[in-house]
């Protein structure tokens, strides 16, 4: 793990292979800046419960983008190496669980459910072979706690409910988004450097 963390945290080499593996780092901060942030920018203005998700699902996407730099860069390691490689994640996830459930009967309670089980389709990076369909199994997790957002706030007034529709599409389109992102750079798996 030492050695995949010095190799993250370093510059990439003007070599040919080190430029393709740059790509997917590009292309997922691309993904990033046009899927993840609109979503957290109305996240923001609903407010309330949210905040604190959301700075979990920003530290998530930082941990997978961490991920995907490391591997653009090297080898793929042993499985105990890669298994430290994903502690990052699989404690935001515990911690999203855990917020989730000290605001279990909140007023955004469908809301962080949904994320809680959305927020899943960071962990594509440890599926191998599919990870295109894991990640819009977990869209579709979400869907299920979304849709009864849809209709908790289809009743309000009208700005108040076209805000949480807006956020609804907006998570599935950064699930969707994501599953194209994974579909061409990372197929049948995490993208390792060769090299």
């Amino acid at each position: 793990a030492t050695r995949l963390e010095s190799v993250g945290s370093g510059s990439g080499s003007a070599s040919k292979p080190a430029a393709e593996a740059g790509e997917q780092v590009k292309a997922f901060d691309d993904y990033y800046s046009a899927s993840v942030l609109p979503w957290i920018e109305t996240s923001k203005k609903i407010g309330g419960d949210l905040n604190g998700a959301v700075a979990l699902v920003e530290e998530a996407f930082a941990e997978l983008r961490k991920v995907i730099d490391v591997a653009s860069k090297s080898k793929k390691p042993d499985n105990t190496a890669f298994g430290a490689l994903l502690k990052p994640i699989i404690a935001v996830m515990k911690k999203m669980g855990d917020y989730t459930f000290k605001f279990n009967r909140g007023p955004m309670a469908n809301h962080l459910r949904g994320l809680s089980d959305g927020l899943k389709l960071v962990q594509w990076v440890a599926v191998p072979n599919t990870p295109v369909p894991y990640v819009k199994d977990m869209v579709e997790a979400a869907r299920f706690y979304h849709i009864k957002v849809l209709v908790e706030y289809k009743k309000k007034e009208e700005a108040v409910a076209k805000l949480h529709k807006g956020w609804v599409d907006q998570w599935a389109k950064l699930g969707n988004e994501l599953a194209a992102y994974v579909k061409e750079y990372h197929t049948t798996g995490l993208k390792w450097n060769p090299k």
